[in-house]
């Protein structure tokens, strides 16, 4: 009688694990949407902020850091996870989040 409790508790604990990667499909595409409309907007907004230090300065700053945002706690929190690069001819920026992992974007003066 015990080892059949074992078995129920098996298969309801793999039944769960099923039911929630199932949900997971569903619910995921809304979250990569999500996360990647904020990653353009935050792309697009540094994007201009950079161009315009760069009109300003007459090149592109070494970091992020010099420039000034007043965005949400999102915008913030994804700032934190682009990756800045200035090169001679310009600059890289890459994200890598949860969902929308490795865009890069490259640009020459």
């Amino acid at each position: 009688m015990k080892s059949l409790r074992f078995i129920h508790l098996v298969f309801g604990i793999l039944a769960l694990a099923a039911l929630l990667s199932i949900a997971w499909m569903f619910v995921s595409p809304h979250f990569q949407s999500a996360e990647m409309s904020r990653v353009d907007a935050v792309q697009i907004r540094l994007q201009a902020q950079l161009d315009a230090y760069q009109r300003e300065h007459g090149s592109y700053p070494d970091s992020l850091q010099v420039l000034t945002f007043t965005n949400s706690s999102q915008d913030i929190q994804m700032l934190q996870k682009m990756s800045y690069h200035h090169t001679q001819t310009g600059y890289t920026l890459s994200y890598d989040g949860s969902f929308h992992s490795s865009v890069t974007i490259s640009t020459t003066n």
